[in-house]
């Protein structure tokens, strides 16, 4: 990792989010044909009876990202083009104002209604969003008051702490990035796109292992925003690593980087870079780049300790090296974080 991206484990603040505009409006038209009007019109992709546990649980899903569209934009300055143009973000905000679906959203809808009508399309403006009904831990980002090597025995359990979202995968936001990451134990087996080095992750998204040969890839989704924005903002990643659950006569994965039961975080992670790669049936797919942050930034405890093994010659060398670097680059700055 180099000094200019391990100087972040001496920050003791959370550097803004940083947007720009091509993937502001990308994040606007997506949620409005995947969230916005299926809402409205009562529908969800879950292929259920309204009356059904699985459609509610859609719904719920769709709420959710709903209310961190809302949050996203009162902290967001925009412009003219999204709010008319292909974005169409005023049509969005009419949408939620007036539709009987949306009640409980219709305060903050029209308050930001309000706030970019104005000259300066109300820039800097506060806006007050509906609470998030007791889910706010995992929203934060950085360790959120947990230790690198904590560990719990189940995933409701990593939900209820505030640790990890209730999805497996990315949980994060397009805007701001991803919060935190969790990957399975033997990732680097079968059709797998990731591969787990430990201090160093490659995560495969946008295509995948069944994708066949391209010439272009997959339009992207949520998931990849969010990885493109931990690039942009340096925001760092929790990362976890868990054993999957096993049903009758199904066999354990070869032996991983990760616990043999149960789920454990690893500690904060930074996306440092993306390429395009191909699969086994040279369809496309992007691989992005986690790197583990340095000591000083994970509370002083390495993989290897949450492991409970030996820290390997490697990992002691690139550990110093970065607290090293990131010291001597700020030094003659007299930054003081």
């Amino acid at each position: 990792m180099p000094a200019s991206e391990a100087t972040y484990a001496f920050r003791k603040h959370t550097p803004r989010t940083v947007v720009d505009i091509p993937t502001f409006k990308d994040y606007l038209i997506q949620e409005r044909k995947d969230i916005v009007n299926p809402l409205r019109d009562g529908k969800n992709d879950s292929g259920s009876s309204e009356d059904s546990d699985e459609f509610e649980k859609a719904k719920t899903a769709q709420c959710n990202r709903l209310e961190a569209l809302l949050e996203m934009l009162k902290y967001s300055q925009v412009n003219k083009d999204l709010l008319e143009k292909e974005a169409a973000l005023a049509d969005t905000l009419d949408i939620i104002c007036t539709a009987p679906a949306f009640s409980s959203y219709q305060k903050a809808a029209q308050e930001l209604k309000t706030r970019f009508a104005k000259s300066n399309h109300g820039a800097g403006e506060p806006v007050s969003i509906i609470p998030h009904s007791g889910k706010e831990k995992p929203l934060k980002y950085g360790h959120n008051g947990f230790t690198p090597g904590d560990t719990w025995s189940l995933q409701p359990d990593v939900v209820k702490a505030g640790v990890h979202g209730a999805q497996v995968g990315i949980y994060g936001h397009p805007l701001s990035g991803v919060r935190s990451l969790s990957l399975r134990n033997g990732e680097n087996t079968g059709t797998s796109l990731n591969k787990d080095e430990g201090i160093k992750v490659l995560y495969g998204t946008r295509g995948g292992a069944d994708e066949e040969e391209k010439d272009t890839l997959p339009a992207p989704n949520r998931e990849t925003f969010s990885l493109y924005a931990s690039i942009r903002t340096r925001i760092p990643v929790r990362v976890l690593r868990f054993a999957p659950s096993l049903g009758p006569g199904q066999k354990a994965p070869p032996a991983g980087l990760g616990p043999e039961v149960g789920w454990r975080y690893d500690g904060l992670y930074r996306v440092t870079r993306v390429q395009e790669a191909t699969n086994e049936k040279r369809g496309k797919f992007e691989k992005f780049t986690l790197e583990r942050s340095p000591l000083d930034d994970n509370k002083g405890v390495s993989f290897a300790d949450c492991r409970g093994v030996e820290s390997s010659d490697g990992e002691k060398v690139e550990s110093d090296k970065e607290v090293a670097d990131a010291k001597a680059e700020r030094a003659p700055h007299g930054c003081d974080y």
